[in-house]
């Protein structure tokens, strides 16, 4: 599976009951849900899909689609 796919699937997995459309250009504002407690669903998530821990530091970037893809990228992930 492709990095945008698991990407997706960690915000299925996250914001289930969310309507939005899925693209790199995805924010925090127009996921409903996607607040503190949300993020950290999400980290979990990607987590789980990537087998990964992040950082905190890690955690803190991931403000957008593009800067998950960053930080993945980063770690070498795909």
């Amino acid at each position: 599976m492709a990095m945008n796919e698991k990407v997706k699937k960690a915000f299925e997995t996250a914001f289930p009951e969310a309507k939005f459309e899925y693209n790199d250009d995805v924010l925090p504002e127009h996921v409903a849900g996607w607040d503190s407690l949300g993020h950290l669903n999400l980290v979990n998530a990607l987590q789980t899909e990537f087998t990964v821990e992040f950082q905190v530091e890690e955690i803190m970037k991931m403000d957008s689609v593009k800067a998950i893809y960053g930080v993945l990228s980063e770690r070498g992930l795909s």
